[in-house]
Order: structure tokens, then C-alpha cells, then sequence
């Protein structure tokens, strides 16, 4: 694969929380036994959530963990569908390994080629 060839992806790595935050950072759902949360890996600067009678912190909002509610809403806002976008880049794959090969066959060729005109 060429170096301008390469799909970019985020320098951060999206991962289930472990431990679950008390809440999500995105619609401050609190955590259940049952929802999945997100961990995006990054800083959210939402601060914290707070008593308000005791100002004791219930939530920290600082790191990003969405819950599986909110990042189903935002896949669905780019009408992503998990199994056609591994399909489109298995194959978005394969044609750049079918052109690399093509170009290296090429390029034996044209030397074969050259060879031949030196010889004669």
C-alpha cells in the first residue's frame, strides 16, 4: 500500500469504559448494569456534574464515554451501517492491491520492453 493510499484514523482509540462513568457525557444518562458506554479516549471538558445542595461531584464529565443510545445516534445521523462500510473497505482494499500489482506488472513489462530495444 502507498502512503497516500492509507485510510486516516483518529490518533485516539474508541474502547467499551471500564469502569462505566456515572454518566454518560452526551445526554448525562446515568449508568446502569444493562447500557454499554464508550470510551472515545479524549478529553470532554463538560466538567462535572455536582449536588446541588452538597456541591459533592457525581458525575466527572472530563473524559468523553458515550452511552450506546448516543452513539447509535450519531451513527444513524451518517447513516452508517457497520457491515456495508467493512464491505466497501475490503474492497476499496482489494482494488489498491489489484493497482499495485497492475503497476509492479507494468514495470516489469516496460524493463522487458527496454531490454528487448537495447538488445537490437
Amino acid at each position: 500500500m502507498r502512503a497516500d493510499d492509507e485510510v486516516a484514523y483518529p490518533v485516539w482509540r474508541a474502547r467499551i469504559a471500564d469502569p462505566k462513568p456515572a454518566a454518560c457525557s452526551g445526554c448525562l444518562r446515568g449508568a446502569d448494569g444493562e447500557t454499554a458506554f464508550i470510551d472515545l479516549g479524549m478529553p470532554g471538558d463538560r466538567g462535572w456534574l455536582r449536588d446541588p445542595d452538597s456541591l459533592g461531584v457525581i458525575a466527572d464529565l472530563t473524559r468523553l464515554c458515550l452511552c450506546e443510545g448516543c452513539v447509535r445516534e450519531a451513527a444513524e445521523c451518517l447513516a452508517f451501517e457497520p457491515t456495508l462500510h467493512r464491505r466497501h473497505l475490503a474492497k476499496i482494499r482489494e482494488v489498491m492491491a489489484d493497482r499495485d500489482r497492475l503497476e509492479e506488472e507494468n514495470r516489469h513489462l516496460r524493463a522487458l520492453v527496454a531490454e528487448g530495444l537495447v538488445a537490437n
